[in-house]
């Protein structure tokens, strides 16, 4: 207990470390907290609400119809497992364009058709009301009626009672939908959405061979848990090698929508992890500056006969005590930041705070907020076991055999433990990986560069002439002072540096990506249309032509589905491990989906061939050669297919072997038709097909008099507005961008507290120096003036080198994570490193200028000798 005395005496007996070191440590963890509570609440309300989401117990899906055949062989599940079926629904999605008949502009708009029986959904809840405010239900529908959301009566300027057209046909809008369970939660979709009886939708020309569109059937089990399992299980054995047809159980239906926030918040963990890194730094210096001034009572603890573990466990409990309350802090402070987050996500029917497994965040946040720091500072712990009594009372000497921060390889379980949590704060071994590597590649380089940097100017200055130190002395002392406390000077710059690096980094990538989109860039289509039949295409190119245009693209697409790989059955993956990574996730939704197939002898303006040859004959099939077929980079790694590899596909029940002779990269942000494979030519091409097509350079008057021709004579044809789809895109971009940036900006405050600390603790050390200058004649206001331009060389130095690296990083970056190349952003970064040396040279000015330490000692310099 005397122990625990005593450290409690010496941290409030030296406040001014105490409260430093609990700032640096709740800075640097409260992003954590903020991740774990976000993370937390966003999986249990999904868990709790998962068949809200779904509308049933149980889904099977494909993107087509479901045969009669699959339908009575899902049958034959549900009799031979006995499982009882107390109700069921259909349900079938597909975009299409809709207008307004009667509007003499005939406003056009590409809408979501969902269509539903009298049972949807099954769970959850679909409220809608007509201008009277009375309640509708599915059941109250006709054939010629549909309900719309209230996205789309807005943007169509509809009333209820008027007519849409979609498919050829006219229905009157019944009413609006004020609240959707099952939509309101589905992320990012490209149109807002209506509602119609299925058997209404199945009688228009929207629904026939090579539509796109998605089919559902919705069950409600007398015993859901146990029967969703148990079906779940015998479906996957009955249809294991058809990836088009699906299950889907309502955890995997919260998990799909899960995949959206949780691609934010792998990003904001490594972020977060930068800021635990950058406010350990300060944390450690300030520590290591704490135990200088407990020497004394650790000299004492071990003339007492105390074990070298005994002294360690009596150190790391001041760590110990300052982690609990950190922690404290950190969850308190995350709880009043989130009613902010939920507005920034526009989270509705969502109160993260009351989802939230409270003692789940504070176990993880303590637990890092302890172990971390222990980890961190064991190299500088070791310092102080390995001195005898002697050393321990000679200050002096002692103070000149400590290093800075140990050994290297005293590092070394710190290392691990932080590339682990970078592997699982990304959910992603590749991107762990390279988030680890580049950050430690860029802390070395930094670090090894500044030594470098400051070695060869002390040489410099000190071998010049005096004559440098008459005509700037200011300069000369500021430069001297950066050599002799070379350990402050090397922290400040580098956690200045990797907090401007990140914040440089985002910005950079961000403005690369909002440029990649941009609708202006040339040969970005303007209209993107799909579906269309062969039997069309004559028809579709006269319209285009009459109204003086061009196609630019038009594309066969054909569906299959790849069977074996080399001979070997192609499976849908069965293991359903704990933890899987993006990657093992993304490779499985490859894996479980049907493929959209094209041929072509050229490649497009978006496309690069990076190994193999690209054949741009027509196949003739002699007997001896496969066909050729090119991959996607990204779908061949994930699919494990290369060069040379042999293909099966099944293209309605006709099995056709290729050969993948080459492998491209494709710049999805061009928005052409692109597909992850592409046949040779005469291989494939009298398969049942449908097209895609891409216009551009049109103006808004010409976009709108080719959707409403191609509404009225091929009403089955969808159009999506790339312009319009680019809006929604940067608009979600923006909300990811503003999440990343702010805990960008919290890195650049860890960084910045570390410089405030050390610029107080470096102050504090040469007080006897500053007092000296201040007894020889030199005015509060000049010692200021030295110190501002020591840290101004500071802060330039950092800015410049971080400016330099991120541009290097973003590069590396772009080509290893975004398939493309990241544009230098000079000018839109200049401001922020204006900004940045803005708010740096208050904090310097504040700091010093409210410093006790510059005042004259009332005795003179006999004060300063005494003390």
């Amino acid at each position: 207990m005397s122990y625990f005395r005593l450290i409690l005496r010496n941290l409030f007996y030296y406040k001014f470390y105490s409260l430093l070191i609990l700032t640096a440590l709740s800075l640097g963890f409260l992003s954590q907290s903020v991740l774990l509570v976000f993370k937390d609440g966003i999986s249990k309300h999904l868990d709790k609400n998962a068949k809200r989401l779904l509308g049933a117990d149980l889904n099977i899906s494909a993107r087509r119809g479901i045969t009669e055949e699959e339908r009575n062989k899902i049958q034959n599940i549900f009799d031979s497992k006995e499982i009882k079926v107390s109700d069921k629904s259909e349900t079938v999605e597909l975009y299409s364009m809709v207008s307004l008949p009667n509007k003499v502009k005939q406003p056009i708009k590409l809408s979501l058709i969902i269509g539903v029986q009298n049972s949807y959904p099954l769970y959850g809840k679909v409220q809608m009301s007509d201008t009277n405010k009375n309640e509708i239900r599915f059941s109250d529908l006709q054939a010629n009626e549909v309900i719309v959301s209230k996205d789309l009566f807005e943007q169509l300027q509809i009333k209820v009672g008027e007519s849409l057209n979609f498919g050829g046909k006219d229905f009157k809008v019944r009413g609006v939908v004020q609240d959707d369970s099952t939509v309101s939660w589905r992320g990012f979709s490209l149109a807002p959405y209506l509602y119609v009886k299925i058997d209404a939708l199945k009688g228009t020309p929207l629904l026939q061979f090579g539509s796109t569109y998605w089919t559902g059937l919705n069950y409600l089990f007398e015993e859901p848990t146990i029967s969703t399992e148990v079906f779940a299980t015998a479906f996957h054995e009955s249809f294991f090698n058809d990836p088009s047809i699906k299950v889907k159980k309502p955890k995997e239906s919260s998990q799909q929508l899960g995949r959206v926030f949780g691609y934010i918040g792998d990003y904001l963990g490594l972020l977060a992890l930068l800021c635990i890194f950058l406010s350990l730094i300060g944390a450690n210096y300030l520590f290591q500056n704490f135990l200088n001034l407990i020497l004394k009572q650790v000299a004492l603890i071990k003339s007492y006969g105390l074990s070298g573990i005994k002294i360690y466990a009596f150190l790391v409990s001041h760590l110990i005590v300052l982690g609990v309350a950190s922690s404290l802090l950190c969850i308190g402070l995350s709880w009043g930041i989130f009613p902010f987050i939920n507005s920034q996500f526009n989270l509705e029917g969502l109160n993260i705070l009351q989802e939230v497994n409270l003692n789940y965040v504070f176990l993880l946040t303590l637990s890092s907020s302890l172990l971390l720091p222990i980890l961190f500072t064991l190299p500088v712990l070791k310092n102080y076991l390995k001195f005898e009594i002697y050393d321990l009372f000679n200050f002096e000497h002692l103070a000149s055999r400590i290093s800075v921060g140990g050994k290297s390889l005293n590092y070394l379980p710190f290392i691990i433990i932080f590339y682990f949590l970078c592997v699982f704060n990304a959910n992603s071994i590749k991107v762990g990986t390279i988030f680890f590597c580049t950050f430690f590649a860029s802390f070395l380089l930094l670090y090894f560069f500044f030594l470098a940097l400051l070695k060869f100017a002390e040489n410099k200055i000190t071998n010049s002439n005096k004559i440098y130190l008459d005509q700037y002395p200011f300069l000369m002392m500021g430069l001297k002072n950066l050599f002799t406390y070379k350990n402050s000077t090397i922290l400040s710059i580098l956690s200045l540096s990797l907090g401007a690096l990140i914040i440089f980094l985002v910005y950079q990538i961000e403005v690369s990506l909002l440029t990649e989109v941009n609708p202006e860039v040339k040969n970005k289509p303007s209209l993107f249309l799909f579906d269309i039949q062969e039997e069309q295409i004559d028809q579709y190119k006269k319209i285009i032509q009459k109204n003086n245009q061009e196609i630019q693209y038009l594309d066969p697409m054909i569906r299959g589905r790849i069977t074996h790989l080399n001979d070997e059955v192609f499976q849908v993956e069965k293991e359903d491990k704990a933890f899987k990574t993006r990657e093992e996730q993304s490779a499985e939704r490859f894996r479980n989906r049907a493929v959209n197939l094209t041929y072509s002898t050229k490649l497009k303006t978006s496309e690069k061939i990076v190994s193999g040859e690209f054949i741009h004959e027509e196949f003739i099939d002699d007997g001896e050669r496969l066909a050729a077929v090119s991959l996607e980079r990204r779908y061949a790694r994930r699919i494990g297919a290369g060069i040379d590899d042999i293909l099966t596909f099944d293209i309605l029940g006709v099995e056709i072997k290729a050969q993948v002779t080459s492998i491209r990269s494709i710049n999805w942000s061009s928005f052409h038709p692109n597909f992850f494979i592409v046949f040779q030519p005469n291989v494939i091409n009298l398969a049942p097909k449908t097209y895609l097509s891409t216009v551009a350079n049109l103006e808004q008057k010409d976009l709108t008099e080719i959707q409403l021709n191609i509404q009225n004579k091929m009403p089955n044809v969808s159009m999506i507005s790339v312009n319009e789809l680019i809006k929604k895109l940067t608009k979600n971009l923006q909300m990811m961008a503003l999440a990343i940036k702010s805990l960008a900006w919290m890195c650049f405050i860890c960084s910045l507290f570390v410089l405030l600390s050390i610029l107080l603790n470096s102050l504090e050390t040469r007080k006897y120096t500053l007092g000296l200058l201040r007894v020889y004649g030199l005015s509060r206001g000049k010692l200021i003036y030295m110190i501002w331009i020591e840290f101004l060389i500071l802060l330039s130095l950092a800015l410049v080198s971080a400016y330099a690296l991120s541009t290097v990083v973003a590069q590396l970056l772009g080509y290893f994570l975004f398939d493309s190349v990241v544009t230098a952003v000079f000018l839109d970064t200049l401001g922020i490193m204006f900004l940045i040396l803005v708010i740096s040279q208050l904090i310097i000015i504040t700091g010093t200028v409210f410093s006790k330490i510059f005042s004259i000692p009332k005795g003179g310099l006999g004060d300063l000798l005494i003390d």
